[in-house]
């Protein structure tokens, strides 16, 4: 929506007026009939409307007098509240009130205008207006105004559902699998009863991730219309299904998953970063040194958990086969190490929680983690054949052969969806890890895709760490998956170092390595697991060692990709490499491929985000950073995020916003020499001596190697070959060693 200097008014979903600005400030209307009398007076077709019209709609009980008055005052407290921004946004003269535009831009004329365009540019934009539902739960109790919100919310939401359609057939049309997907996913979600809109989405889900995917939607789509309405699919929908389960398997397209669907609400900048994308070579400005040595190691370490996966076609249950209890374990999809079923998500349908969602989360958790790289998921519709049953975790664990139940349940509390999710070891039946978040219930659909996003983040880590935990402790010699798994938790504990824990393990991590690849030369999560080990090695080596260890890396992620170049770890880590090199356009390609196979890979988006912040996207650098902490804030290399927008902000001389970032980072990562003398620098800049001098000494304690390798820190051309790089924090970093 192009908005128009002065204010904004919102209206698909909640009421919403702001002026406009950088950011956007709200403006309180104190009154809800004079939120009624804005939104009907902004969305009459000649802005202009009689006193007795509106007297009638919103004091249709009162005598005409009383209405009349009442209307003068809820004027008068309209317009004070407009005042102080927009004092002539209402015109009354004689019989009318009259809202004058352009003076406000409003969403839902602008979603009408452009749902009428054939370009698709346009569409997009009308599909990124449509928030929610028009004035989505502001109800008067005034029968004629409720009246109106009723045809006026039904008249906008079809507007919205062809804006949604007109987008999935022109994504597809353009082969942008993803965008199209999403699309078709926003259009089912008005109405997931709507079976023409079902088969619409069961035909791109087919083409982009799939015929088990489409199956696994099928039956989750069959199962609802039975409980909801009780009927079997129509014939076309059936005859499109049965064509999904005749056609030749064959491999998805691999497409570019969005990063977070458009921004809605009061979350634009958060929500939504710009996709990460390679470019071709072209010359850059030189980029900062991004981390010393250690710093390189904190991040390597904090992604122990990205071993590439040996990615291979699911086994799973073909739409329509719902045996009671399967009869013997099932066999999981090949990939990973760490076996998983996600339970459907219970919903408490007396909050007002509803099943749709529900089982919405559960079908995007499942897609979430069916990219994560040490992850077996069980397929979603092996997961539905539990749905609505009580269910003993360790006999569902007996008979699917996992390891892991995640279970989760959805309540609506005053307006707000809360989602509980729990990690349970089936054997033990204990739980090994919990979450609970808050999201506004008129925000449910963004938070269908970003909730699961974010779990799936959270549950590779934890499911992971209890799984490395278990084996290392376990007796006797560990097979290949014990060895992996051993060699991961390794790298963690290394990891964990930096938060003050044992010393470097690097070494029996390379060990178990190299035994797994000795026993299965076909392993990917073995080539990955060795070449991370040798990136995080690479502290205290000379130049040449270090260069050889590098190689030896890229080597190794070389072979895994040939085998499968689906595998977002082996890019992840082979961006390190790159970077490490100083190659960022190659990084950026690199990361960008980790982001688009594993969407929920927070540290990817991260790392990009640094490179983009630093070589002259400051903005779109930020986006991508903020969006990695928006993605899990309880990720371990949330930290990393932090210190690399610090790092940012330093170098474009925000100081403050620097200094702020930077101590949330040494929060996380509280034994980073370069966190700590990134805020001295920043201090120092700001003519904080005081302040420079005492971080100047935590770096000193973190460095106990001399004075030679402190004065060299401003100057290290580890991370990006220059020697030219970083000059705000080298200026910076050399005042504060002379306030020391």
């Amino acid at each position: 929506m192009r908005k128009a200097a002065g204010l904004t008014l919102q209206l698909l979903g909640k009421f919403r007026v702001c002026s406009d600005g950088d950011p956007p400030t709200a403006i309180a209307i104190s009154a809800r009939k004079s939120c009624a009398l804005l939104a009907y007076v902004a969305l009459h077709p000649e802005r202009s409307v009689s006193r007795s019209q509106l007297a009638t709609l919103l004091w249709a009980d009162r005598p005409d007098r009383l209405a009349r008055n009442s209307l003068r005052q809820c004027l008068v407290s309209l317009r004070a509240d407009l005042a102080p921004v927009a004092p002539d946004l209402l015109r009354l003269e004689g019989d009318t009130v009259e809202l004058r535009l352009p003076a406000m831009a409003v969403d839902a004329t602008a979603l009408a205008a452009l749902a009428g365009s054939t370009e698709l540019s346009e569409l997009v934009r009308a599909a990124d207006l449509y928030r929610g539902a028009f004035l989505a739960d502001f109800e008067l109790g005034v029968e004629t105004f409720d009246e109106w919100v009723r045809a006026e919310r039904s008249r906008l939401e079809a507007i919205g559902a062809r804006v949604y359609e007109a987008c999935a057939e022109g994504f597809d049309r353009l082969g942008q699998g993803a965008r199209a997907l999403e699309s078709a996913e926003r259009l089912v979600a008005l109405d997931p009863l709507r079976e023409d809109w079902q088969r619409l989405a069961l035909r791109l889900s087919a083409r982009y991730r799939g015929r088990e995917a489409a199956l696994a939607r099928a039956g989750a789509f069959t199962a609802l219309l039975k409980r909801e309405l009780d009927v079997a699919p129509s014939s076309p929908t059936l005859a499109l299904i049965d064509d999904i389960r005749r056609s030749t398997p064959a491999a998805p397209v691999v497409v570019s998953r969005p990063i977070a669907p458009a921004a809605h609400g009061d979350a634009v900048a958060d929500l939504a970063p710009p996709p990460v994308v390679g470019r071709a070579p072209r010359r850059r400005p030189p980029i900062l040194a991004a981390l010393p040595i250690a710093a390189v190691l904190v991040l390597g370490l904090s992604g122990w958990w990205l071993a590439a996966r040996d990615r291979a076609p699911a086994v799973q249950l073909a739409a329509g086969l719902q045996p009671a209890r399967p009869a013997q374990a099932l066999p999981a999809p090949v990939h990973g190490y760490v076996s998983l079923l996600v339970l459907p998500f219970a919903s408490n349908e007396k909050s007002g929680a509803e099943p749709a969602v529900a089982d919405r989360l559960t079908g995007n958790l499942i897609d979430e983690l069916s990219h994560a790289p040490a992850i077996r998921v069980i397929s979603a519709q092996t997961s539905s054949l539990y749905r609505g049953k009580t269910v003993d975790v360790a006999a569902v664990g007996a008979e699917l052969g996992v390891r892991y139940v995640v279970e989760g349940q959805v309540d609506v509390q005053h307006d707000r969806m809360q989602i509980t999710v729990a990690l349970i070891d089936s054997y033990s039946r204990l739980q090994v890890w919990s979450d609970r978040s808050e999201h506004a219930w008129a925000d449910r659909l963004s938070a269908e895709d970003e909730v699961p996003r974010g779990l799936a983040r959270a549950l590779d880590i934890q499911a992971v760490g209890a799984e490395s935990r278990r084996l290392a402790h376990e007796p006797g010699e560990p097979g290949v998956e014990g060895l992996l798994a051993r060699g991961w938790n390794a790298i963690q504990r290394n990891a964990a170092a930096y938060r003050g824990t044992a010393a470097s393990t690097i070494g029996e991590a390379k060990g178990d390595f190299e035994e797994a690849l000795r026993r299965d030369p076909s392993s990917q999560t073995a080539l990955i697991g060795l070449a991370a080990a040798n990136v995080v090695s690479i502290a205290g080596l000379s130049a040449a060692e270090r260069e050889a260890s590098l190689a030896q890396a890229e080597d190794l992620l070389r072979r895994a990709i040939a085998r499968n170049h689906e595998s977002g770890g082996a890019f992840y880590w082979l961006g390190l490499v790159q970077r490490t090199r100083g190659q960022l356009d190659e990084a950026l390609r690199s990361f960008a491929m980790a982001t688009k196979l594993s969407p929920s890979f927070a540290v990817a988006y991260a790392q990009a985000g640094y490179i983009e912040g630093l070589t002259g996207r400051p903005d779109e650098g930020l986006a991508h950073i903020r969006y990695a902490i928006r993605l899990n804030p309880q990720d371990p290399t949330v930290g990393l995020a932090y210190m690399f927008a610090g790092q940012i902000e330093l170098e474009r001389g925000r100081f403050d916003a620097a200094i702020d970032w930077l101590s949330r980072a040494i929060e996380f990562v509280p034994h980073n020499a370069r966190a700590y003398a990134s805020l001295a620098a920043a201090c120092a800049l700001t003519g904080d001596m005081t302040g420079a001098a005492r971080w100047v000494g935590e770096v000193k304690k973190l460095v106990p190697e001399g004075s030679d390798r402190i004065a060299a820190m401003s100057v290290d051309p580890y991370m990006s070959g220059s020697k030219a790089d970083a000059a705000r924090f080298a200026e910076g970093w050399r005042k504060a060693l002379g306030s020391s």
